[in-house]
């Protein structure tokens, strides 16, 4: 699957992204923490409602890219879908 990365970095405060560089370095020492942060990251998507379209293709791409790694969508016409979905929304985020 051919991805590109959405530099959310750019967007932050300096307070925030010391936070983030933490939380980096603590998964790269304990993989339960990538767990945590996962979490995180789901319960701010769940809780925060989209205001653009932008932010709603990211919210879209997050939730194909979590089904694609599912044994639901090792179907080869699935993937193909989920794979197709995720660079059409690639270009539209461009």
């Amino acid at each position: 699957m051919s991805e590109i990365p959405i530099n959310l970095d750019a967007w932050r405060d300096p307070e925030t992204l010391r936070k983030i560089k933490s939380r980096r370095i603590a998964a790269n020492k304990e993989p339960g923490v990538l767990r945590i942060c996962t979490d995180e990251i789901e319960s701010l998507l769940l809780n925060t409602t989209a205001v653009s379209t932008l932010e709603t293709l990211v919210k879209a791409k997050y939730l194909i890219q979590i089904f694609s790694a599912t044994k639901e969508c090792e179907h080869p016409t699935r993937q193909a879908l989920a794979d197709m979905t995720v660079r059409e929304i690639d270009v539209l985020l461009k």
